[in-house]
């Protein structure tokens, strides 16, 4: 492949893909710059031949570029070999803007750590390096932005912020990509960098993330007022005798051991201190004096009155229920406090959850 001349032609001219050459699996330079990519733990991905000669040229050997084709997730594999970091440098045009994003993402889902070197409207590496000093590079190269940070500012930089209209536009954007953050910390930090970029209330911009990811505030309101008046279950007689059942029902069929612990029970979600210890001992394969004899006081007292299902429906709406009042408790205590945004999370799925089971029919 090679450099164009022609304004009519693409910028790379490339070798056409064959069964024996296959694009998606090779990266131009990767021969050279391997051992130079473990030595600075990261790799310099950019666009062409060209910009990779002119980096590796002025000293920065870490480089490779994909050869004329979008980067795919097998580059982003073979690259994870040598190192998780990697710092995108393509051009500054709008085709090299939406390479880097496409590359960022394809990084990403890959396992990489990826930060965006900028470059300025019609600007590549290649003519970045020629016209400036290895010192300057290599300063341009340590000021890449996180890729989130660019996301975001590229998103902002496309609306007028300065108007009403070009404010909502770009806040309803960056809401959108701020819902799709898996990680809580992450969206937190970046919720108040778009808040700062944006020049809005981090309250407001969480307020419309948390919308946006379907959290129903009228769901919370109507627990919160409604919670004492709940019956957790038509065959609920109170705590002791469900937690009573559920461990009777272990005697007579200790298999079903197996679908508490797939709900994640364990004995300390027994208030009752003698049930707690029987459920540690059936769960430890263990047994004791203590334990025997509560056994037998349990067996005197004849058949079950009611079933299995009934009594794991009714445990668990208990334990979902102590978990939403302790998650209440945390609401209270950290009303203004940045982590309350994680905590009404967690309360809303919970509420979900536990609404779907009371109303799950016996």
């Amino acid at each position: 492949g090679g450099r164009s001349m022609r304004s009519n032609q693409p910028k790379y001219l490339n070798t056409a893909q064959t069964p024996v050459f296959n694009k998606s699996y090779v990266l131009y330079g990767l021969n050279w710059a391997k051992e130079e990519i473990k030595k600075h733990d990261y790799t310099i991905i950019v666009e062409g031949y060209t910009d990779v000669i002119a980096l590796f040229s002025a000293g920065f050997k870490n480089v490779v570029a994909s050869l004329g084709t979008a980067f795919t997730g097998n580059h982003a594999k073979l690259l994870n070999r040598f190192s998780t970091k990697a710092i995108i440098a393509f051009d500054g045009d709008v085709a090299g803007q939406n390479a880097t994003l496409n590359g960022i993402r394809t990084l990403y889902d890959n396992g990489l750590l990826v930060r965006v070197a900028k470059l300025a409207e019609g600007e590549d590496p290649d003519g970045f390096v020629q016209k400036n000093s290895s010192e300057q590079v290599d300063k341009w190269l340590n000021l890449a932005q996180p890729f989130r940070e660019y996301e975001l500012d590229r998103i902002i930089s496309q609306h007028d912020v300065e108007t009403r209209e070009g404010k909502l536009a770009a806040s309803k954007e960056v809401v959108t990509l701020l819902a799709k953050m898996t990680n809580s910390i992450e969206r937190d930090e970046y919720i108040r960098y778009g808040a700062q970029a944006l020049n809005i209330s981090e309250h407001s911009l969480s307020a419309e993330v948390n919308q946006n990811m379907g959290i129903d505030r009228d769901l919370v309101e109507q627990y919160k007022y409604n919670k004492e008046n709940v019956p957790l279950s038509k065959s609920t007689k109170g705590e002791e005798l469900v937690e009573r059942e559920i461990i009777r029902c272990l005697l007579a069929e200790p298999d079903r051991l197996h679908e508490l612990r797939e709900f994640g029970v364990t004995h300390q979600d027994f208030l009752q201190p003698d049930y707690r210890h029987l459920y540690y001992l059936f769960s430890q394969s263990q047994s004791d004096q203590r334990g025997t004899s509560l056994t037998g006081e349990l067996l005197s007292l004849g058949d079950l009155s009611g079933n299995w299902e009934d009594y794991l429906k009714s445990f668990l709406l208990m334990l979902k229920k102590r978990r939403l009042q302790n998650i209440e408790g945390k609401l209270s205590s950290l009303e203004n406090d940045r982590k309350g945004f994680d905590i009404r999370m967690e309360l809303y799925f919970l509420l979900k959850e536990y609404y779907g089971l009371l109303n799950t029919k016996s």
